[in-house]
C-alpha cells in the first residue's frame, strides 16, 4: 500500500517562497516602495501641526492665511505624490503576483500531465483543476496579504515608535 503524502501548510508556503525567489527584484522594489510610502503617510500630520503654529504664534491675519494656504498647497503635493507612489506599488505587486501565478499553474498542471488516465478516470477532473486554481489564488491572496497588510502595518509601527522615541525618549 502506498503511504499517503504529508500536504502540510509549510510544504505549501515553502512553494510560495522557492516561486517567489525567482522575481527577487520585484519584491525588494516593492519592500522599498512600500517604507517611502509609509513616510509619505506620517509626513501630512507633520505640515498639520505646522499650520497650527502658525496660526497659534503669528499675530497679522494675512500673514497666517499666506503661510496657511502655502503649507496646504504642500500637504496637496504630498497626497498627489503619495497617489502616485501607491499606484506604481499596485502595478509592481502586478508584475511580482502574474509571473508566479503563471508559474504555479504551469508546473501545477505539468504535474497532472505526468499521471496516466487512471487517474484521471478515478478523480474528476474539473474538482483538479478547481484545486489547482484555488493553490495558485491562495498565493496571490498570501502575497496581497504580507506586502500590503502586514508590511505597511510593520513599517508604520517602526515609524511611529521611532516618532515618539524622537519626540520623548520616555514616551518612546
Amino acid at each position: 500500500m502506498q503511504e499517503k503524502k504529508n500536504n502540510s501548510t509549510g510544504r505549501v508556503l515553502k512553494y510560495y517562497l522557492k516561486a517567489y525567489r525567482k522575481y527577487k527584484r520585484f519584491f525588494l522594489l516593492n519592500l522599498s516602495l512600500m517604507i517611502i510610502l509609509t513616510i509619505f503617510w506620517f509626513l501630512p500630520p507633520y505640515f498639520y501641526k505646522h499650520i497650527i503654529d502658525i496660526i497659534t504664534n503669528v499675530t497679522d491675519v494675512q500673514i497666517a492665511v499666506s503661510q496657511s494656504l502655502q503649507v496646504l498647497w504642500y500637504v496637496a503635493i504630498l497626497y498627489l505624490v503619495q497617489f502616485v507612489l501607491w499606484r506604481i506599488f499596485e502595478y509592481v505587486v502586478l508584475l511580482l503576483e502574474y509571473p508566479t501565478m503563471e508559474d504555479c499553474y504551469k508546473e501545477s498542471f505539468d504535474y497532472l500531465n505526468f499521471h496516466s488516465y487512471k487517474f484521471f478516470s478515478d478523480n474528476f477532473v474539473w474538482s483538479l483543476v478547481r484545486k489547482v486554481t484555488k493553490f495558485v489564488n491562495a498565493a496571490e491572496v498570501l502575497l496581497d496579504m504580507v506586502l500590503i497588510e502586514a508590511m505597511s502595518i510593520f513599517f508604520g509601527i517602526v515609524f511611529i515608535v521611532g516618532t515618539t522615541l524622537y519626540t520623548n525618549l520616555y514616551l518612546g
